[in-house]
């Protein structure tokens, strides 16, 4: 089924009416790379991955819940760690929309917080924008 850009905007739109449009756009298209995005089946498993493996030394995998576990990974050269893959175990995840699906619904909400952060840190900038402009004027 192809993706329906306006319809997937208009739907963002009335649920995130804080939000600018340029950023419900943003979620828009995260939501279209997770539609194309295609996931690796093994025998047991389907593995949808996030960064490929070559950024990374050093990898270690983790239980998030029933069936899910992620791969974190250190980046070259540095001490950050990030997410590398998800892998869903066959047993609870029967088909790749079942993942898909999962995949939306968690990353949409990771998405959701991350845009409610920014408009956090954009409240912080201006108060303190102000706070500034106001101490120079006394």
């Amino acid at each position: 089924m192809p993706f329906d850009f306006e319809k997937e905007f208009k739907k963002e739109r009335s649920e995130h009416p804080d939000l600018t449009d340029d950023e419900v756009k943003g979620l828009v298209k995260d939501h279209q790379r997770l539609q194309a995005a295609g996931l690796d089946e093994t025998d047991n498993t389907f593995r949808y991955r996030v960064a490929e493996p070559g950024r990374f030394d050093r990898f270690r995998v983790k239980d998030i819940t029933d069936g899910v576990q992620i791969t974190y990974a250190r980046v070259k050269g540095s001490d950050r760690w990030e997410i590398q893959n998800y892998i869903f175990s066959k047993d609870r995840f029967k088909t790749p929309a079942a993942v898909r699906q999962w995949l939306e619904k968690h990353l949409k909400s990771e998405i959701s917080y991350f845009s409610d952060l920014k408009a956090w840190n954009e409240y912080r900038r201006r108060c303190l924008n102000a706070y500034m402009h106001n101490s120079k004027l006394l």
